[in-house]
């Protein structure tokens, strides 16, 4: 028969072991909720009654490295705006033939498919390989390359053509991140971030821009229906554009020039 002694020596050891057991569990419970009510906090906007409900954002990619992260007095210094050398610019139509033209000249990607015939370029390379040229933070995402930077997630995830002006109006009016001149991009702007494969994200955008949007809507409209005009949007988990329906709801993924 074993000794009592070292009976109880045992359950107390287990007691102990349990206890400690359970509190890194709260630990690790307790720093989680809180890391979420801080990105919840960043993401969360209060629109007017008429206008979106702002989404959450997500956890930052583990595979952000801290020397691939943009110092907050970098992002602050790009402050002189250049307006952008864009072949067709926000507000400008632009029917499908100039975008095939478009996309072929640039070797941007656009995967093909039955909506993208005349547009197609399954082997165009893009502007970038990997993370060439860009630098993050958590909610930004700075293009030295085509001199842009982006939201790098979106605060309006599900809105129509019709909202987009509000949407950035509320950021140009809180002055988001500390700018006050974001708008909506022109399709060659977005399209010119698209990659030929996709991201561990499962976006066709460079390594490590994990977005939280699927369809971008572009400044640029297309064509005009029987009823109403339609707009061109960029796919980014699909890896192609396309032109839609003012009234489907699609994001908004702010850009400004620098």
């Amino acid at each position: 028969m074993k000794n009592p002694f070292v009976i109880i020596i045992g359950v107390l050891i287990a007691l102990c072991a349990c206890a400690c057991i359970l509190l890194v569990i709260v630990i690790l419970n307790t720093r989680g909720n809180k890391k979420e009510k801080i990105f919840k906090e960043r993401a969360s906007i209060e629109w007017e009654t008429d206008t979106p409900t702002a989404t959450d954002i997500p956890d930052v990619p583990e595979e952000t490295s801290e020397s691939e992260t943009v110092p907050a007095d970098t992002v602050q210094s790009v402050q002189q705006v250049v307006q952008p050398e864009l072949q067709f610019p926000c507000g400008e139509r632009v029917d499908a033939g100039a975008v095939a033209k478009l996309i072929r000249e640039k070797s941007y990607y656009c995967k093909r498919s039955r909506w993208s015939k005349i547009w197609a370029n399954p082997g165009g390379r893009g502007v970038r390989s990997a993370r060439e040229g860009l630098l993050f933070t958590d909610s930004i995402v700075v293009d030295s390359i085509t001199r842009t930077m982006w939201q790098r997630y979106s605060l309006a995830s599900s809105v129509t053509f019709g909202m987009v002006d509000s949407v950035i109006g509320y950021l140009n009016s809180v002055g988001w991140e500390g700018y006050s001149d974001w708008r909506g991009p022109a399709i060659e702007e977005i399209m010119a971030e698209l990659l030929p494969r996709k991201n561990r994200q499962g976006f066709y955008l460079p390594r490590g821009w994990n977005c939280n949007v699927t369809d971008v809507w572009s400044c640029n409209s297309a064509c005009d229906s029987l009823s109403m005009q339609w707009y061109w949007v960029a796919r980014l988990a699909i890896g192609r554009c396309n032109y839609g329906r003012p009234d489907i709801n699609r994001s908004v993924l702010a850009v400004r020039s620098f």
